[in-house]
């Protein structure tokens, strides 16, 4: 086990509220938030372990079953499934539970399920993306990752293949590693984890495992890092699904484990380095172990900018981005032999589908790119042995087993040093194509990352926004060789982009960016170009809409799709058994009338990130037989109930969705009859969230709130 390191992370400001479920592999990896019914978590400092044991007698619940518990250096906490005793309902439930103190509570997410692995052509060619990358090199100086252990987050491995050694424990390639989900987990039912991270039916993990560390094999391609020990944390069961509490225990127990580096091939749409995942696996790398996680894949690539996922938008960890093979496969019918052919159309260029930051504070990502397009690896047994896949997910282990390469030829794993190693040697493609926002520092050169005599403190220049800019900034290169380099400093500049979403003027948010480049001169000759990407937006991040207004609208739970919801439609809500007072007989359904159980669903639609979304409720006109309740000052010049239970909701990137509120608040307690509207909010990036200006805001049209009764 690693000792202890760092302080709790107690992240209950943002806590890992609203936790988002996750496909299996990062070629649709990047998905929105879904809750599981009956599932919550919280953090905190306390004993997580003493506190659950508890938490039945303080909350009159009739059971709470653990799911997962993260008692590791970086957090304390953990998600549990509520029991509730018969005639009790799991609202009130809630409600007593939420009216603990010490709990931080929220939804934690469900799973979506992915995309189905799709195998491609087998190919027997030589292995062009370590040509591509210098790994080839490296290993000729017989660097291959000995010594170092990669600690891999992903869907499980088929350790009984011969090109990832047949076994598992001690003294095999597959070393350690744990099963954090357990068979069959979805994300509803608590995982039932243990120590065996063996999988087979879904192989994204194995893919991933044999581009780190493949033994030699009848196809004739080794893994890049082929003398690393490789542990798998299996965080996703055979129904290709997750949480990401499951997500979180598996990165942290990686790191207790003793891992040297760590990687996942996985995200979670997000954009803001402040979420709960990236201050995980960020808080990791302060520690000093480095982490490689996917920069995304799809959610960038289609949506434009600011698409980066969690968690590679965190500080120091390294974002990866896809570049193509320069090499296709090909099949030959006749023998069912696949030879490589030359992709001389994408070949070398960045993946159409990796997708693009910075993050939404400006922050310069992804950071540096390998081959991931059309990748030749493992699979497990059954489903044929060896397969080609595309995506974030192929550059990812590629990156990871470069890193360790590096750690290996330098003698230090030290996160700053790498990362400033790999970006600024790597080679940036055609700038007039893909802007920093798009590839970061460029291509991976690991050869000369590795024997780079020249070091500079910084890998990227970010200049943020024209309310935040930083007019100048200062970098150091040192040169550690023994003859003298001259340096000629040039500027690369790369095209502008521009965010194309509905409802935003294109001109107010231009992203500039391009790279410092230091072409140096030794007394043995030209050296490689040292390379120092930056970027910026030449605009107010403040100034700039976060709202599609045109599309806000309040419709029925029971028909999402339905026209928006009458003014004064009354909304007819199962009495809580907290408030049986309130219960009158239900009403006929008519064009102002829902029937029970149709609640009020506001439809929101973000055309860029916030940091915070509310959703307050407003009592307009109050009930005839129920007094008025007391509503606040929100700080932002309305006075309201608060949130719905749910909200706030914290660090959204541009996204669409419904919430639908059944009279819960967000203390627990239930919004008395009356006539109501809602005002959402949301933050703009850099707002002052005591200042109404810094926020978008919507009315919706106002309905009633009846509770009634029902029959069974």
């Amino acid at each position: 086990m690693r000792p202890s390191r760092l302080q709790d992370v107690l992240l209950a400001s943002c806590g890992w509220a609203h936790a988002r479920g996750l496909a299996s592999r990062d070629i649709d990896s990047t998905v929105e938030r879904q809750y599981v019914p009956g599932a919550y978590s919280f953090s905190g400092s306390q004993d997580t372990g003493a506190f659950l044991a508890g938490l039945s007698s303080k909350s009159g619940v009739s059971g709470v079953s653990e799911r997962l518990r993260l008692d590791s250096a970086m957090f304390r906490g953990a998600s549990f499934n509520l029991k509730v005793a018969e005639g009790d309902k799991e609202e009130d439930a809630l409600t007593r539970l939420q009216a603990l103190p010490e709990l931080n509570l929220s939804w934690t997410a469900r799973h979506k399920p992915a995309a189905k692995f799709q195998r491609r052509q087998v190919g027997n060619g030589g292995y062009s993306s370590h040509v591509m990358t210098q790994t080839d090199r490296l290993h000729k100086q017989g660097i291959t990752g000995k010594g170092l252990r990669i600690g891999i987050v992903d869907t499980g491995i088929d350790y009984t293949h011969p090109a990832l050694g047949g076994c598992f424990g001690p003294g095999c390639l597959v070393e350690f590693g744990a099963d954090l989900v357990g068979e069959g987990y979805d994300g509803t039912a608590p995982p039932n984890p243990d120590d065996d991270p063996f999988e087979e039916c879904n192989g994204h993990g194995t893919h991933v495992a044999g581009i780190i560390a493949a033994l030699e094999n009848p196809l004739g391609f080794i893994g890049a890092a082929s003398g690393a020990k490789i542990g798998m944390y299996r965080a996703f069961s055979c129904s290709d699904s997750t949480t990401l509490d499951a997500l979180m225990a598996a990165t942290s127990k990686a790191y207790e484990d003793g891992s040297d580096i760590i990687t996942g091939s996985i995200g979670v749409a997000s954009g803001w380095s402040q979420n709960p995942f990236a201050l995980l696996v960020s808080r990791i790398v302060a520690a000093g172990v480095p982490c490689t996680f996917a920069a995304g894949t799809k959610v960038g690539g289609t949506e434009g900018l600011f698409g980066i996922s969690t968690p590679s938008d965190g500080d120091g960890v390294i974002a990866v981005l896809s570049f193509q093979n320069t090499h296709l496969t090909t099949s030959d019918a006749a023998t069912v032999v696949v030879t490589e052919t030359i992709d001389k159309a994408m070949g070398g260029y960045i993946s159409h589908f990796t997708s693009w930051g910075p993050t939404f504070d400006v922050k310069l990502k992804p950071d540096v790119g390998a081959p991931g397009g059309n990748i030749l690896s493992t699979l497990p047994v059954v489903m044929g042995g060896y397969g080609v896949e595309s995506g974030t997910s192929m550059a990812c282990p590629l990156l990871v087993a470069i890193v360790t390469l590096i750690a290996e030829a330098r003698g230090t794993r030290d996160p700053t040093h790498i990362t400033a190693l790999l970006s600024s040697t790597a080679t940036p493609g055609h700038e007039e194509l893909a802007p920093v926002p798009q590839q970061g520092a460029g291509l991976v050169q690991a050869y000369d990352a590795a024997f780079s005599q020249v070091i500079l403190d910084k890998t990227r220049l970010s200049f943020n926004d024209t309310e935040n800019f930083v007019p100048q900034d200062v970098f150091t290169a040192k040169n550690h060789g023994n003859t003298t380099v001259k340096f000629t400093l040039l500027h690369r500049p790369a095209l502008t982009a521009n965010t194309l979403w509905p409802d935003v003027d294109v001109s107010a948010l231009p992203i500039y960016s391009g790279w410092v480049v230091l072409n140096g001169t030794s007394d043995n000759g030209p050296i490689s170009p040292i390379v120092l990407p930056y970027v910026g937006a030449a605009s107010p991040m403040r100034h700039v809409t976060v709202f599609a207004s045109s599309r806000l609208f309040t419709s029925r739970s029971d028909n999402p799709r339905s026209p928006i919801l009458p003014a004064g439609a009354t909304i007819q809500i199962p009495v809580p058994n907290t408030n049986l007072d309130w219960a009158r007989d239900p009403l006929e359904e008519t064009e102002l009338i829902l029937p029970v159980g149709a609640f009020p669903s506001q439809h929101i639609w973000l055309v860029m990130g916030s940091a915070e979304v509310r959703l307050e409720v407003q009592q307009v006109v109050p009930s005839c037989y129920i007094p008025a309740p007391q509503q606040l000052d929100n700080v932002l010049g309305e006075k309201t109930l608060g949130n719905i239970a749910g909200y706030p909701s914290t660090y959204h990137r541009h996204i669409v969705w419904m919430a639908p509120w059944d009279g819960r608040l967000a203390d627990g307690s239930w919004a008395a009859p009356g006539r109501y509207r809602f005002i959402l909010y949301a933050l703009r990036t850099y707002g002052d969230r005591s200042k109404g200006e810094d926020w978008d805001h919507f009315f919706s049209t106002e309905f009633r709130v009846r509770y009634v009764r029902t029959y069974v």
